[in-house]
């Protein structure tokens, strides 16, 4: 079934990758998939049905710590894959066609770890043909923080509760 992204825009990926910056008369569905993902909190990517990135948010690039140009147009898994802890979902939805939901991984990004939840979804044309996938990556920090702060207090607290018995 298409996503509701899809439905609205229509193809919103090819199976080419742009071979650099957006060029002035691109396709309105382009430039609504630019407002889409510009307007998104959380990093987003694009990709063909190679696995290329075809677009990608500020957030996305915060997160990868890279600029637009160096990754449109390259394999997200060349910079979501194991070697940095991350699970390469876009080959997997590809493959599959099933979207994977809310998937808690850290992914190492330089030196620094980061707490993501990763949504990876297929993406479909007005024929349902696969066009590629949308990987939205949510920085789940506080939520682990706040995760691990519970868990401590638990742990002191059955220690208390030992202590007095």
């Amino acid at each position: 079934m298409p996503s509701l992204l899809t439905a609205l825009l229509g193809a919103v990926t090819r199976d080419t990758a742009p071979t650099g910056p957006r060029s002035v008369g691109q396709a309105d569905g382009d430039e609504a998939v630019v407002s889409i993902l510009d307007g998104l909190q959380t990093a987003a990517f694009l990709t063909d049905t190679r696995g290329c990135v075809t677009n990608v948010n500020e957030q996305g690039c915060e997160l990868l710590g890279v600029d637009e140009p160096a990754i449109v147009g390259s394999p997200l898994r060349e910079y979501l894959s194991a070697e940095n802890g991350a699970t390469d979902y876009v080959s997997r939805v590809l493959e599959t066609e099933e979207s994977v939901q809310k998937a808690e991984e850290v992914i190492r990004v330089g030196s620094a770890d980061a707490p993501v939840e990763r949504t990876v979804t297929p993406l479909y044309d007005s024929q349902n043909q696969l066009v590629g996938v949308l990987e939205l990556d949510r920085d789940v920090t506080e939520r682990v923080r706040e995760r691990e702060r519970i868990r401590a207090l638990s742990h002191s607290l059955c220690h208390v509760a030992v202590e007095f018995e």
